[in-house]
C-alpha cells in the first residue's frame, strides 16, 4: 500500500484490539464436547472462521436442523459472556491508540461484537475515552458489518480516502472494500496469515509496526 496520512481509523474489535481468540475457542469446544463433535484447535479455527458465522457453524458439524443457529449463537455468547474480562487488550494496542490520538486523528470502533457488551468491554478497559464513537451489532449472531460500516461513515461524515480500516480478518478486508477504504490486517487474531495475505493488502504482525508515516 502506498504510505499516506489519514485522518481516520476504524478499529475492528475481537482479535485486533481485543486478544480473545483463545478464548473463542475455548467456549466452542465446550459446546462441541457437549455434543460429541471434534475438537477443534487454533490452526483449524483460523482457516475456517468466517462471516457469516453460521457458515462456520455448520463446518465444525452442528446440525443445523436440530438446533437453529440463533439457539447455538446464543449458547456461545453466554458462554462467552462469562468469562469475557478474563481476557486482555493485544499487546500494543493501548500504546497505539493514544499514539493516534495524540496526532489528532479521529478513531472508530467498527465491531460484529453486540453493542452493549462491546460498550462493556471498552469500559472495562477504560479506553472509551480515546475514540469518537464505537459500532457494535443489535444481535448476537454476527452476521457481518458492511451495513454498520455505511451507516458509521455516513453518520461521522467521514472522508472515505482519507480512512484506514485495522482488523485481523478477510471480512475486515471485505468491508473496507465495500466502504472504499484502505484496510490494514493484522496477524494472531482470528483468521490464518495465508488467509490475511492472500487479500493483497499490508499485513502486520504486531501494532507497533503501524508507524505514524503510515497513518
Amino acid at each position: 500500500m502506498t504510505k499516506k496520512r489519514y485522518n481516520t481509523i476504524i478499529w475492528d474489535w475481537n482479535g485486533t484490539l481485543l486478544d480473545d481468540v483463545w478464548l473463542a475457542i475455548e467456549v466452542m469446544n465446550n459446546m462441541l464436547k457437549k455434543r460429541k463433535l471434534k475438537r477443534l484447535e487454533l490452526d483449524h479455527y483460523r482457516d475456517i472462521f468466517d462471516f457469516p458465522v453460521k457458515d462456520y457453524y455448520q463446518l465444525l458439524g452442528f446440525d443445523l436442523s436440530k438446533e437453529s443457529f440463533e439457539i447455538l449463537g446464543n449458547e456461545f455468547i453466554t458462554l462467552y459472556d462469562q468469562r469475557h474480562f478474563e481476557c486482555k487488550l493485544r499487546s500494543n494496542s493501548l500504546e497505539c491508540i493514544i499514539k493516534f490520538k495524540n496526532a489528532n486523528l479521529g478513531q472508530y470502533v467498527l465491531s460484529a461484537r453486540n453493542q452493549i457488551q462491546l460498550e462493556e468491554e471498552m469500559k472495562y478497559f477504560n479506553i472509551m475515552q480515546h475514540f469518537k464513537t464505537f459500532s457494535g451489532l443489535s444481535h448476537n449472531y454476527a452476521n457481518g458489518k458492511v451495513e454498520l460500516g455505511r451507516q458509521l461513515l455516513e453518520n461521522e461524515n467521514i472522508q472515505t480516502d482519507k480512512t484506514v480500516l485495522i482488523g485481523d480478518t478477510t471480512h475486515d478486508f471485505e468491508v473496507a472494500n465495500e466502504l472504499r477504504i484502505d484496510c490494514i490486517l493484522i496477524e494472531g487474531g482470528h483468521h490464518s496469515q495465508q488467509r490475511l495475505t492472500n487479500c493483497g493488502v499490508k499485513v502486520i504482525n504486531d501494532l507497533d509496526q503501524l508507524e505514524i508515516i503510515d497513518i
